[in-house]
């Protein structure tokens, strides 16, 4: 097993640190992403330098970052834990504490069988959480992201998992609070449901303003490049068929296959409208209060950035439809500024609809595939005679 030497970036100066984990070779500075091999490590606050090796020593007491081995024992306990759960209570992330004698937060861990997606969404809330560490007092007082610490990719059960750790940071969803309001009968439960979901309009509206890396040709997907995953291309699956290293071919690959399907269809003009970091997964439990008691003042933490991508705001405006939520859908169109382009919105309507039928008549021959596979008693018998 190889030495991986890596160096932290973490306020005070750069400490190389050695962990013998992973079988790569990489040495990377605070700013460097350049793929999977090459992953920041970026200690935040005052960032107190760790020697990660087998042994974890020289441990920061105040600002905990777990080793490697560590995250991946964690990842044991929490599959054991999960048998013991519902499927519903199961999570792709877990808590994981430090231990009893280093008295520090805990931290977040977020996992995935695909790696390189959870690392394109690492490397975009990476870059939204930099935006906002830059941004007026005012913004950092309403809206926080947890900071990533770590990603890197680990073999569970013989497959390859992206392992991403954050800063972890307690609250409340949006959605838990909703939820007992929806029920309640209270006379002034609606301006407090219409209070809640305002606070998550004004973070997709601050999240549209976020800009792009500067210096970087940026591509529809996440920051860095890589899939876009929005479920306009998939309910279940929402993977992009493939990159697109520009706007102009995402609206060629889009009006190419709707024309093929229905030629009287107008063609789409994303290219007007640009590309604008869009926040497509507008499920309120992405959005945590940290204080419950003084909702309108409070920090509104934003998590979860898979379906956060930078692309033209139609992809937005058609998520906003999907959630079935009449209000947020037309608020952040107004506070959002965002102009409905019904051509493009009948262009992105009939690539789901194509999508969807794709996908279903996929599963379909695979069924079909498996019906119709000899079964192993049947290939012995065959192989006896």
């Amino acid at each position: 097993m190889s030495t991986v030497v890596e160096i932290y970036a973490n306020g005070i100066n750069d400490v190389v640190c050695t962990n013998g984990i992973n079988n790569i070779d990489d040495t990377n500075g605070a700013s460097d992403v350049n793929g999977i091999d090459k992953v920041p490590h970026v200690n935040g606050f005052n960032g107190v330098g760790e020697l990660n090796g087998a042994n974890g020593i020289h441990r920061s007491t105040s600002h905990w970052r777990p080793t490697r081995d560590e995250v991946i024992k964690g990842m044991e306990r929490e599959k054991e834990a999960a048998l013991t759960r519902p499927l519903w209570e199961n999570f792709r992330g877990f808590r994981l504490d430090p231990p009893a004698t280093i008295s520090a937060p805990p931290v977040w861990v977020k996992f995935a069988d695909s790696p390189e997606s959870l690392l394109g969404e690492m490397n975009t809330q990476r870059h939204v959480h930099a935006e906002l560490m830059d941004a007026d007092e005012d913004t950092r007082a309403r809206f926080h992201v947890p900071e990533p610490y770590d990603f890197f990719e680990a073999d569970i059960d013989g497959w390859p998992h992206g392992m991403l750790v954050m800063e972890y940071l307690p609250g409340t969803s949006i959605r838990e609070l909703i939820m007992p309001l929806r029920w309640s009968g209270v006379e002034a439960a609606d301006d407090r449901i219409t209070s809640l979901k305002d606070r998550v309009i004004d973070a997709v509206c601050f999240l549209l303003s976020v800009r792009a890396p500067p210096d970087t040709i940026t591509a529809p997907g996440p920051v860095g490049g890589g899939h876009i995953l929005n479920r306009v291309f998939g309910m279940d699956d929402p993977l992009a068929p493939q990159e697109f290293d520009s706007l102009e071919e995402l609206q060629t690959y889009i009006n190419e296959g709707n024309e093929k399907e229905d030629p009287d269809l107008p063609p789409a003009d994303f290219l007007s409208e640009g590309l604008r970091l869009c926040c497509c997964d507008l499920g309120l439990h992405n959005f945590i209060l940290e204080d419950v008691d003084n909702p309108s003042s409070t920090r509104l933490i934003i998590i979860d950035f898979e379906l956060t991508n930078f692309l033209p705001y139609s992809f937005l405006v058609w998520g906003t439809w999907s959630s079935r939520d009449p209000y947020l859908s037309e608020q952040v169109r107004i506070r959002g500024k965002l102009v409905v382009n019904e051509d493009n919105m009948a262009a992105l309507n009939k690539l789901h609809s194509r999508r969807e039928r794709e996908d279903r008549e996929f599963w379909a021959r695979v069924s079909r595939a498996v019906d119709e596979a000899p079964s192993p008693r049947e290939e012995t018998e065959v192989g006896t005679h």
